[in-house]
């Protein structure tokens, strides 16, 4: 009996080793069909920054005294389709932003000891299961006295108030903010910044803003890799 229950044992023993090999084969095969098929359902960033180049060109256009240069970094980074399609839109209207906020006329960046050719950046990297995506300036920053004293125009704090920085920053990103006063093609037509964080908050994204007054401005986008997340097996 002692035999048979040795025996009984021992086919237990290699069944489950063979079992576990299977479950390793299967992770490993699951694993590679995910990574085809994410590949599949996503395009280079690259493809997204061919079109803000002709974007760019006509907006450069709109601002006269302008000067500024378009670089990109990170272009094989790899994003869903849907978030691409997404993300031009609001991506687009950042690059205004840097134009009619940000970059300085010629003259001025000269009296700034700035080049007289600004530069706006592009930059992604993937962190995870997503995508960091940096819009940068070199300009004039945003200038925290204007934010507040708009914020008083609008009735949304009293002038004697004392909101720090990021109470600020975020008030650039409500309904109705805008310190340049009137709507042209270049800043946007009227369109405020609520609709680029509405916009990446629809890609289940966050955006943030670092600025610094005379050195420029940078936005920074997270956003998920692709919108569709597949598991093979659960």
């Amino acid at each position: 009996i002692s035999s048979d229950i040795n025996e009984a044992l021992a086919d237990i023993h290699g069944f489950l080793n063979n079992l576990n090999v299977d479950v390793d084969a299967m992770d490993r095969m699951t694993g590679e069909m995910k990574e085809r098929i994410s590949v599949m359902r996503t395009l280079p960033i690259e493809q997204l920054y061919h079109r803000f180049k002709r974007t760019f060109r006509n907006l450069i256009r709109a601002e006269y005294g302008i000067s500024a240069d378009l670089v990109f970094e990170g272009g094989d980074t790899r994003i869903g389709r849907t978030v691409i399609d997404g993300l031009f839109d609001p991506m687009v209207h950042l690059l205004r932003n840097c134009l009619a906020h940000g970059i300085e006329p010629e003259s001025e960046r000269i009296s700034a000891s700035k080049a007289p050719t600004g530069t706006i950046s592009i930059e992604t990297l993937r962190r995870g299961n997503s995508a960091v995506i940096t819009i940068s300036d070199d300009g004039r920053g945003i200038q925290m006295e204007q934010v507040k004293r708009k914020a008083v125009e609008l009735g949304w704090i009293d002038a004697d108030a004392n909101p720090d920085r990021r109470e600020l920053m975020d008030m650039v990103f409500r309904p109705g903010f805008s310190t340049k006063p009137g709507a042209d093609e270049l800043s946007g037509r009227g369109v405020g910044m609520d609709v680029v964080l509405d916009s990446i908050s629809a890609l289940n994204g966050t955006v943030d803003v670092v600025s610094e007054e005379g050195r420029g401005t940078s936005f920074i986008l997270q956003i998920p890799l692709s919108l569709v997340i597949i598991n093979v097996v659960q």
